[in-house]
């Protein structure tokens, strides 16, 4: 949702303030913004469970 949030209020705004920045292009940002925040988050969960786990093998 967060990457929904940033990357519509980006493209939606560019849309509103610029004359020739098409709509369709606001909307796909939006959605890859999305994909994008998501994938890094899952990434980064990921990540922190890989780290923590070798943390309590060694531990």
């Amino acid at each position: 949702m967060l990457g929904v949030i940033a990357w519509g209020t980006f493209g939606l705004t560019n849309a509103a303030v610029l004359d020739r920045f098409p709509l369709s292009i606001a909307l796909v940002d939006t959605v890859w913004g999305g994909v994008l925040t998501g994938t890094v988050a899952l990434a980064a969960g990921k990540a922190t469970e890989i780290s923590r786990a070798k943390k309590s093998e060694g531990a």
